[in-house]
């Protein structure tokens, strides 16, 4: 797994906020994960998603969401792949609890969850 730069997943996706990049390498393309959403950083939006380049990262598929737009907030989500099993794995932050506010009265729930 290697991270990249959020101006390097600007390239592969077109959205208002895209972070947290991070590409693997599996049998002839490149993999890469990412977290993005149509609003602002933090947004009730925020998902993660997959996208994929069969030629070196020259063009990207376009995004296919781990988890939609209207599910609670997912992020930073991290690509694994298994050589033993050829199995491709993401592991990321998400909001299973669909928590809302923090006691505090912090209504930002981008970062709270549990593995997924």
């Amino acid at each position: 797994m290697i991270a990249a730069d959020w101006h390097f997943a600007k390239q592969m996706i077109n959205a208002a906020y895209v972070d947290m990049p991070y590409i693997t390498l599996v049998p002839g393309a490149i993999v890469a994960t990412a977290t993005y959403s149509t609003q602002p950083e933090g947004g009730d939006q925020q998902h993660v998603c997959v996208i994929r380049s069969t030629d070196n990262g020259l063009t990207w598929s376009s995004p296919i969401d781990l988890e939609s737009a209207s599910d609670p907030e997912s992020s930073w989500a991290m690509p694994w792949y298994d050589w033993t099993n050829g199995k491709l794995y993401a592991f990321y932050i998400y909001n299973f609890e669909d928590v809302r506010t923090i006691p505090t009265g912090i209504t930002r729930v981008d970062c709270i969850g549990k593995i997924a």
